[in-house]
């Protein structure tokens, strides 16, 4: 969607394709792109309302619309030059997170840091990241993240989904959640939810992400990205398809929706847990690829289904899973001597955090005012 033509090669497309009956773009910034054409074409678009995309992908205004909705939010500072953002680090106190304020633009290649201590701090900011012109640096709680997906439909909450995440494709915890099971609706999560939909006049889907801190029980906010999960398909196998009542909300015909699904599922990301390993492989010695093949096992068997193919799939997707698996683990009989892993305080220096590591928001002891 780079080419400055496609919105003039989509419209040609809809054209020819009088059976299309609505757009169903993925992800933020697709969204972003298509949801104004889709209403200049008069054409349903399967996605949250244009004020609401640009809302939720702006964190300060997302943090606004939370806090008018009566949603604690983490003690937050928009900083905009080097100053400012180490000023408001000694504010807050370590450990702390820095985000960007869109996640469609990464910090240091990562969604949000987590930066335990100065040393830290120095070790990725020697100077300020002239590729962004405002960041966040927002408080840590201590607790575990709770999210959940929903639909929505003009202020009122059409139905949501729960689940947590047990494992990621990372050792320390960070990284993306590749091992779901699904949870019964949390009561304060849904009142959370309730009331920002209900305060911004929500329409379409939604994934609300808060953490719960364990000092105070509070739920504090994190952020809603306009959109279902990456791992909405076990809402699907959970008995709650929510893809396909979202196309229903788009064409107003979701009547009598249904929200129970079967809570206890377990899924499994296999394909991300397996890119994962790939990614990371040069870090890793013999002893961490067995331990990672044995991971891959576990996860295999204590599943229920998996979140984007099936056992009885077409060969090739059988095949490029296996592909995966045997480059990840043939790495493990290069020069191992060459490549240990890194020393555990250089990973407490490089966590990162924004991507809901499986019990616990990844910073420590700071509360928020």
């Amino acid at each position: 969607m780079d080419h400055p033509d496609w919105p003039d090669a989509l419209h040609a497309r809809l054209r020819h394709r009088r059976d299309v009956v609505a757009l169903y773009p993925i992800g933020v910034d697709t969204c972003l792109k298509v949801t104004p054409l889709a209403e200049r074409w008069e054409l349903p678009c399967v996605s949250a309302q244009a004020q609401h995309l640009a809302a939720c992908n702006d964190k300060i205004l997302a943090n606004k619309l939370a806090c008018e909705a009566g949603i604690n939010v983490p003690t937050t500072r928009l900083v905009r030059n080097f100053g400012e953002l180490v000023a408001a680090c000694e504010e807050i106190g370590y450990p702390t997170i820095v985000k960007t304020i869109s996640s469609e633009a990464p910090v240091c290649g990562h969604k949000a840091l987590l930066l335990d201590d100065a040393d830290s701090f120095k070790h990725f900011f020697p100077a300020w990241p002239h590729e962004h012109q405002a960041l966040m640096v927002q408080a840590y709680i201590e607790g575990p993240v709770v999210a959940c997906d929903f639909l929505a439909d003009r202020g009122r909450v059409l139905c949501s989904y729960h689940s947590s995440g047990l494992d990621t494709d990372c050792p320390d915890g960070t990284g993306m959640v590749v091992l779901f099971r699904s949870e019964p609706a949390n009561s304060a999560l849904e009142t959370a939810l309730a009331d920002f939909v209900r305060a911004t006049h929500y329409t379409g889907p939604g994934l609300l992400q808060c953490v719960r801190c364990e000092r105070s029980n509070q739920l504090y906010f994190i952020e809603v990205n306009p959109r279902l999960s990456a791992g909405i398909e076990e809402s699907v196998q959970s008995g709650l398809d929510m893809p396909l009542l979202n196309l229903q909300i788009a064409l107003d015909q979701a009547d009598n929706v249904s929200p129970a699904y079967q809570p206890g599922r377990v899924s499994y990301w296999m394909e991300r847990d397996l890119q994962g390993w790939l990614r990371q492989r040069g870090q890793m010695n013999l002893r961490q690829h067995v331990r990672k093949l044995g991971q891959v096992i576990g996860r295999l068997s204590k599943c229920h289904g998996h979140i984007n193919w099936q056992i009885s799939d077409p060969l090739p997707a059988c095949l490029a899973m296996l592909r995966m698996l045997r480059s990840g683990f043939h790495a493990s009989r290069s020069d191992t001597t060459q490549k240990t892993a890194p020393d555990t305080t250089q990973q407490a220096v490089t966590r990162v955090a924004g991507s809901a590591p499986p019990t616990h928001y990844p910073l420590k002891d700071v509360h928020p005012n």
